[in-house]
């Protein structure tokens, strides 16, 4: 009887650890299929270019009158279409979007940077581009009609827009504008307030530090809370130039804050969610889980380290007839910048 109650206990935890198994083998398998789906989904979406794109980018000869073929200074150049970006705004508002209802209330786009990932050969950019970027904006009313294009202040852009979706989509439409029609695939805007969120959110940010002057005083700080906005806002508006010093020390702190980012998502691959999440309050963005898994899976697949390269567009700041400041990039230095981003130059 003793043996009989015995084969009954073992059939029963073999029961028992049966349906353990197999409830963790489904686990796995959901885990795994949505993993799946969200990854090829994301990956349609990063690279989803729209068939009537025109790249107007100059040439001494266009091949192909779409520009994705050029040659320049006898080499040719074949567009990139692993590449995708996302174009990455820092607003100069406590909270996204706008006062009774009324177009122009929505804050300026302080900080533009462009982030751009090769997926196939896992190179990454980020592009620092000028507020003060003189360039063709559309323009709207109070009310939200259309009003025209005029060229203006890159950060002005913003202003023509909802504070949130159209007004991304309006700076989009000036950087792409400036990029020769090159098309941008996600924006993300982050008001003033998610600037320390984010920052304390990696663990603080060690930066260098710099004089009054802007120039480097030879030591490091580490930033946390308020000390970060300050950081990458504060300039001497009486100073012409002042706002390339400030993207000088907006770099500084990308690089650095690109690098506790990356360490923290080599420990916890959720890191990345975990980021967009805390500062879901402080911004707006179109991209999604999907495209955020694509991107950071091809990041951190076979352990690859990942390299950030930080550029800027090259020009002259002018005092305009307004007395504000107005930045013209150097067209020549501004073309090879694509070509190398977005580019691939033809190897015989």
């Amino acid at each position: 009887v003793v043996l009989m109650e015995g084969s009954k206990a073992k059939k029963v935890i073999l029961r028992i650890l049966l349906i353990i198994a197999v409830i963790l083998l489904s686990i796995i398998i959901v885990v795994a299929s949505c993993y799946t789906f969200f990854y090829y989904s994301g990956k349609s979406q990063m690279h989803n270019m729209p068939d009537n794109v025109v790249i107007a980018v100059p040439a001494d000869e266009i091949i192909e009158s779409d520009g994705k073929v050029i040659t320049y200074k006898g080499e040719t150049y074949h567009y990139n279409e692993h590449v995708t970006s996302v174009l990455c705004i820092g607003v100069d508002k406590k909270q996204l979007g706008i006062d009774y209802g009324h177009i122009g209330t929505g804050g300026q786009a302080d900080a533009v940077y462009l982030l751009t990932v090769d997926t196939l050969n896992s190179k990454y950019n980020v592009i620092a581009i000028s507020r003060e970027t003189m360039i063709d904006v559309n323009v709207y009313s109070t009310t939200g009609n259309y009003e025209g294009v005029e060229k203006m202040q890159l950060c002005l852009s913003y202003a023509y827009g909802d504070g949130e979706k159209t007004s991304c989509e309006n700076t989009k439409l000036s950087v792409e504008r400036l990029l020769y029609n090159i098309p941008i695939n996600s924006c993300f805007a982050l008001d003033c307030d998610g600037i320390s969120v984010l920052n304390d959110k990696v663990g603080g940010v060690t930066v260098p530090a710099y004089d009054d002057n802007g120039e480097l005083t030879g030591n490091n700080i580490t930033l946390f809370g308020d000390e970060a906005e300050k950081y990458i806002r504060q300039r001497d508006i009486n100073v012409l130039t002042s706002n390339n010093v400030r993207i000088t020390k907006q770099l500084s702190y990308l690089k650095a804050f690109s690098d506790k980012a990356i360490s923290n998502t080599k420990k916890d691959l959720t890191f990345p969610v975990t980021l967009f999440n805390t500062v879901s309050k402080y911004s707006y963005t179109d991209l999604n889980a999907s495209k955020i898994t694509y991107l950071a899976a091809n990041a951190f697949a076979n352990n690859k380290d990942i390299s950030v390269n930080f550029k800027r567009i090259e020009g002259e700041v002018i005092k305009g007839d307004t007395g504000y400041a107005e930045f013209y990039p150097d067209d020549e230095a501004l073309l090879e910048l694509v070509l190398e981003v977005f580019y691939e130059k033809d190897v015989e």
